[in-house]
C-alpha cells in the first residue's frame, strides 16, 4: 500500500569542528577522547486518517530519544526541543532508540512509531546518524463484498487482543491501530450479524503473530454455492501488506547561539578599551531566514536611523556602515546537509569604543522552519579588576552555597573571598576552591553554613599596578529546612469509614489506600500505640486481602503516601502523589519495624511470584515542575497513579527514571527488622540535577513492594518520626 512519510529532522549537522576560509569555522576543539553525534530522525507513517491527522508538532513534542552503550542508558531526551543539535559522547559503540506518537492498545487514530540503530563515536569527529522510526502498530481494516449485505444485516467485525479491541460497524472503512506485546502476539477477530431468518450469526478467527508495520485487510465474502446457512457460507480472506511510504514533512530544532570563548549567558565585564574582538556563532539545522540584532546604542553609534537590523536582509549601504563601525558577519549554508551557520564579529573598533556602562545586544535567529532562538550579548564596561557575581538560586542549599567572581583586567591576581553572617563584624577570608580553565572565573563553595540565614560576601584581588581592590558587598540567604507535616503520624481522623492521617477537619498532607479498602469495611493503614519511636502513635501498614470470604475482593497493600486518594474505579484506585516543595534535603531518615510474609496474591507473577517472601519499600523523590507530565483530569498533582490496567496492559505508575525526577532515594526491606522495637533507617537522596530547585516532593511507603500489582502477603510495616536531613 502506498502511504506517507513524516520526516522528523532532529538535527542535520553538528558544527563543532568545521574548517574553512575564515576563522569563523574554528569552533570547538578536540575533546580528547570525545566525539559528537548529530541525529536525524525520520518518522515514517502510513497515510493519515481524516478524523485526526497527526501534526509534525505533535510528533515533535512526544519524541523520546535514548542513547545507550553496553553499560546502559547514557543520554535521554523528551521532546524535540530538548535535543541538542550536537551531542558530545566518549569514543565507543552506541545504540540510538526513538519513540513518538501514542502507544495505545487499540485505536482508530492513535499511532506509535519506533526506531533503533547502532553507531560509533570517534574522538574529535562528528558522526551523522539517520534514525528511521517506522510505524510500530499492527494495522487492520475490513472490506465487505457486495454479496454480504444480501445475507447478513446489522453486521460488525470486532478485532483486537486481551488489552484492547475495536469494532468496525457496517461498512466502516477506517483503519484500526493495535500495539502488540509479548503477552498479546495474535489478533482475534469476530464477525457478527443477523441472518435473513432473524437468527444470530458469529464467526471467529485468529491472525497469528501479527507483525508491526503491516496492514491486514479482512475481506468478507458470501458464497451461495453451499448448503451451509441456508444455501451459502461466509469466508474471510486476509491480505497481508507491508506499509510503504512516499511523502515527508520536516521538523528541525531551533538555532543555537553561542559565544566564542565566553559564556553568552553571563555579562562580559571589561575595562574601557580592553574588550577586544568578540564573536558569536549561530548554527541552524536548516537555512536561516532572519538574524536580528537590536541595541539602543546602534541608533547613535552606527547612525542607521534605528536600533535594530536584520543581517539576512540588509542593503549594501547599511552593511558597509555597520562594518565601518566594527560589526561584520559571515554566513554559510551547507546545502548538502540542509544546515547553516553564521559568525558575527564585534571588532575592537566597536567594542573598545564603549564607555563605562552596561550594554545589551539582543540576538534573534529564525530559520526556514520558523524555529526561533534568542540570546542577549551583555557587555559591562568598568575599571573594576573583578566582577562579583550574584549567587544563583540553584547554588544555594541549606548548609552550603557557591559564590564566584570573574577577573576583568589583565594582570589582576590573588583573588580572595570574604564572607560573614549579616550582623557580624568579622569577615572570614578564604582562597577560591576552583577556577575555570582560563583562571578568569573563580569559585568558592561555602560549607557548614546555618540554614535560613543571610550571608554577606565580597571578593578582592591585587591589580596589575600592585594596588588592592575589594568589590562591593552582596548578600544571599541560605535555604530553609522545612519538615514534612505530621511526619510522626500523631494526627488521625477516625470519624469515617476510611481513617485519615490528619487531625479532624485538617487538610491531608499524607493519605493511604484506606479509601478503597474501606468499601469492604477494612483500613489497611491505621495508628498504633504499641509499636512506636516517639509520641503516642506510629503508622501501621498492614497488607491483607480485602473482601468477602477470600473470594470476592482483592489484595491491598498497607501503604502511606504524600498526596491524596482521588477516586476508586471498581477495585482499583486513582492516587494523586506529591505536594509543593522547594527545598533540597540530602536524605530522609525515620524508624521502622517490618515483618514480611509469603506472597499469597499477585496480578504480576513474573515480577512478584507467589510463594516467595514479600518485601517492603519506602522511596522519596523531588520533582521538576516544568517536566512533570501530570494528568489533565487531576492537574493539581504531579504524579497520578492508576492501579487499573491501562491500554498497555499495565497500571499507570511513578517512573523514578523520568525526566521530571531531580533526586531520588529508596530503601527496600527484604527481611524482618531486628529486635522487637523499631530500628532507624536513612534513605540518601541521589541528585540527577543540581541546577534547578524542585517544585514537588513525593514519598510513599508500602508493606508490600508489589502492591501496585496487588501482589504480596500479610506483611506489616510500622513507620514513625520521618525526618528530612539537610
Amino acid at each position: 500500500m502506498n502511504s506517507k512519510i513524516i520526516s522528523l529532522a532532529i538535527a542535520a549537522i553538528g558544527l563543532t569542528a568545521v574548517t574553512g576560509c575564515d576563522d569563523a569555522w574554528n569552533y570547538g576543539e578536540d575533546n580528547g577522547g570525545e566525539g559528537n553525534v548529530a541525529i536525524t530522525t525520520t518518522v515514517r507513517s502510513d497515510v493519515q486518517v481524516a478524523s485526526r491527522a497527526i501534526t509534525g508538532q505533535e510528533l515533535s513534542d512526544k519524541l523520546v530519544l535514548w542513547i545507550s552503550n553496553d553499560k546502559g542508558l547514557v543520554r535521554n531526551y523528551e521532546g524535540e526541543s530538548n535535543i541538542p543539535s550536537s551531542i558530545a559522547l566518549t569514543s565507543g559503540r552506541y545504540t540510538a532508540q526513538a519513540w513518538t506518537g501514542d502507544s495505545v492498545a487499540a485505536s482508530f487514530d492513535a499511532k506509535c512509531y519506533k526506531g533503533s540503530t547502532g553507531f560509533n563515536i570517534e574522538a574529535g569527529k562528528t558522526t551523522a546518524v539517520d534514525l528511521v522510526c517506522k510505524i510500530a502498530n499492527v494495522v487492520a481494516s475490513v472490506k465487505y463484498d457486495e454479496s454480504v449485505a444480501d445475507a447478513l444485516s446489522d453486521y460488525t467485525l470486532t478485532v483486537g487482543h486481551h488489552y484492547g479491541t475495536l469494532t468496525f460497524e457496517g461498512d466502516d472503512t477506517r483503519k484500526g491501530y493495535f500495539m502488540m506485546n509479548p503477552y498479546a502476539k495474535d489478533l482475534e477477530w469476530t464477525l457478527s450479524g443477523k441472518l435473513a431468518d432473524g437468527s444470530e450469526f458469529t464467526k471467529s478467527g485468529t491472525i497469528a503473530d501479527a507483525k508491526p508495520a503491516t496492514e491486514y485487510v479482512l475481506n468478507v465474502k458470501y458464497t451461495t454455492s453451499s448448503d451451509e446457512i441456508g444455501g451459502g457460507y461466509f469466508t474471510i480472506e486476509i491480505d497481508e501488506t507491508e506499509i510503504v511510504v512516499e511523502d515527508e514533512i520536516v521538523i528541525t530544532v531551533a538555532p543555537i547561539i553561542k559565544g566564542l570563548g565566553f559564556d553568552i549567558s553571563q555579562p562580559l565585564t571589561k575595562e574601557a578599551g580592553q574588550v577586544g574582538r568578540r564573536s558569536l556563532f549561530i548554527t541552524a539545522s536548516s537555512e536561516m531566514t532572519s538574524v536580528m540584532l537590536d541595541c539602543d546604542l546602534f541608533t547613535s553609534l552606527i547612525g542607521m536611523g534605528g536600533s535594530d537590523f536584520d543581517l539576512m536582509a540588509m542593503t549594501d549601504e547599511v552593511r558597509a556602515a555597520m562594518e565601518a563601525k566594527g560589526i561584520n558577519f559571515v554566513y554559510t549554508y551547507f546545502a548538502d546537509q540542509e544546515a547553516s551557520s553564521m559568525k558575527i564579529n564585534f571588532e575592537p573598533e566597536f567594542t573598545d569604543a564603549l564607555t563605562d556602562g552596561k550594554y545589551a545586544i539582543n540576538i534573534t535567529a529564525t530559520d526556514s522552519e520558523n524555529k526561533t532562538a534568542q540570546a542577549v550579548f551583555a557587555i559591562e564596561i568598568s575599571d573594576a579588576p573583578l566582577r562579583l557575581n550574584d549567587v544563583a538560586a540553584a547554588d544555594i542549599w541549606a548548609h552550603k552555597a557557591t559564590i564566584s567572581c570573574e577577573l576583568t583586567q589583565d594582570g589582576a591576581t590573588g583573588v580572595m573571598f570574604n564572607y560573614r553572617y549579616r550582623g557580624q563584624q568579622t569577615w572570614t577570608t578564604v582562597e577560591p576552591s576552583s577556577s575555570t580553565a582560563r583562571t578568569t572565573t573563580h569559585f568558592l563553595e561555602l560549607s557548614d553554613l546555618e540554614a535560613d540565614t543571610e550571608i554577606e560576601y565580597t571578593a578582592s584581588c591585587t591589580k596589575a599596578d600592585g594596588s588592592e581592590f575589594t568589590s562591593d558587598v552582596k548578600t544571599f540567604t541560605t535555604a530553609a529546612t522545612p519538615q514534612l507535616p505530621n511526619a510522626g503520624f500523631e494526627d488521625w481522623d477516625e470519624s469515617g469509614k476510611a481513617y485519615l492521617i490528619c487531625a479532624p477537619g485538617d487538610e491531608r498532607f499524607w493519605d493511604s489506600g484506606n479509601h478503597g479498602s474501606a468499601t469492604m469495611s477494612k483500613n489497611v493503614t491505621t495508628k498504633d500505640e504499641t509499636v512506636k519511636h516517639g509520641g503516642n502513635y506510629s503508622a501501621k501498614l498492614q497488607s491483607q486481602f480485602v473482601g468477602i470470604g477470600g473470594l470476592i475482593g482483592k489484595f491491598a497493600a498497607g501503604n502511606v503516601f504524600i498526596g491524596k486518594y482521588l477516586d476508586t474505579n471498581g477495585t482499583n484506585g486513582v492516587l494523586g502523589w506529591g505536594r509543593p516543595f522547594t527545598s533540597r534535603p540530602m536524605a530522609l531518615k525515620g524508624y521502622v519495624k517490618y515483618t514480611p510474609a509469603n506472597t499469597e496474591y499477585s496480578d504480576n507473577t513474573t515480577e512478584y511470584p507467589k510463594g516467595v517472601m514479600d518485601k517492603g519499600i519506602l522511596y522519596v523523590a523531588l520533582l521538576d515542575g516544568s517536566k512533570v507530565q501530570g494528568d489533565t483530569q487531576y492537574p493539581d498533582y504531579p504524579v497520578v497513579v492508576k492501579t487499573e490496567k491501562q491500554s498497555d496492559g499495565k497500571p499507570k505508575l511513578f517512573n523514578k527514571d523520568g525526566a521530571d525526577v531531580i533526586a531520588y532515594g529508596e530503601i527496600i526491606f527484604s527481611e524482618a527488622t531486628a529486635g522487637d522495637g523499631m530500628v532507624e533507617f536513612t534513605v540518601p537522596l541521589n541528585y540527577n540535577r543540581t541546577d534547578i530547585l524542585p517544585s514537588y516532593i513525593l514519598c510513599t511507603a508500602s508493606a508490600s513492594k508489589g502492591g501496585d500489582y496487588f501482589a504480596g502477603g500479610a506483611s506489616v510495616m510500622y513507620l514513625d518520626d520521618l525526618q528530612l536531613v539537610y
